[in-house]
């Protein structure tokens, strides 16, 4: 017997995530408590060494990153609802959470290393946001291959859309090869210098982007160069 799954159900998805967003009302708080203590802008953006090349002045520098978190949040909580493959939702509605809660916490974590490098204290920013963003990869690749088919999460590409095969094949790859491309974000924040740190995880990072896009061509011309389910 076939069980057909439960529609995705907003007011669900919000009463299992009270803690996230009482995690970002408290962000957003103390952006404003610290704002007025601020003499200076707040860094708001890393390059590829973790090096601070992006600034806002307060207020908005202090709260900018749970606002942020807070419109990613809303984003991944309703375009399920406009998707034209909504009814996949139900089958990984769980990962869906766990994809919002990690991106909306590696945003407060940035908060935090802005406020704390805005407020004076001695801080390894380029360590700590590497360190994230590794950390941000490797939980998204333990969840990608369970991601099922649809036109906003996940790897979309002209060739995964084309074809539910050719998206769960992909999604298959490319999940361990996230999660290692993480965990070479993670070790080198934690061992190496600043340049080649930043080679080290921007050659794992073009690896994670470039593998998948390529094997999703070649995986649709494997099968048909057209087949659609």
């Amino acid at each position: 017997m076939t069980v057909t799954p439960r529609r995705y159900d907003v007011r669900e998805q919000l009463r299992g995530d009270w803690l996230l967003l009482l995690l970002l009302a408290v962000g957003l708080v103390v952006g404003m408590v610290v704002a007025p203590n601020l003499s200076g802008p707040v860094p708001i953006h890393w390059n590829a060494r973790g090096e601070p090349d992006g600034f806002l002045a307060p207020p908005w520098g202090a709260v900018i990153h749970p606002l942020v978190g807070a419109a990613v949040y809303l984003g991944l909580l309703v375009l399920p609802l406009i998707d034209p493959s909504r009814a996949n939702y139900p089958l990984f509605a769980g990962t869906v959470r766990a994809i919002r809660w990690v991106l909306v916490l590696t945003a407060l974590g940035l908060h935090a290393v802005g406020l704390l490098v805005a407020l004076g204290h001695r801080l390894d920013s380029g360590r700590a946001v590497i360190g994230a963003v590794g950390l941000l990869f490797l939980i998204l690749g333990n969840v990608l291959g369970r991601v099922r088919h649809n036109w906003f999460i996940g790897i979309r590409t002209p060739w995964t859309l084309a074809s539910e095969a050719v998206w769960q094949r992909t999604h298959r790859l490319a999940a361990p090869i996230w999660v290692l491309g993480g965990a070479v974000g993670i070790l080198s924040a934690a061992l190496l210098p600043p340049r080649p740190r930043a080679a080290v995880f921007g050659a794992a990072v073009a690896v994670m982007v470039v593998v998948p896009v390529v094997y999703s061509y070649l995986e649709w011309r494997r099968t048909g160069a057209g087949e659609s389910s």
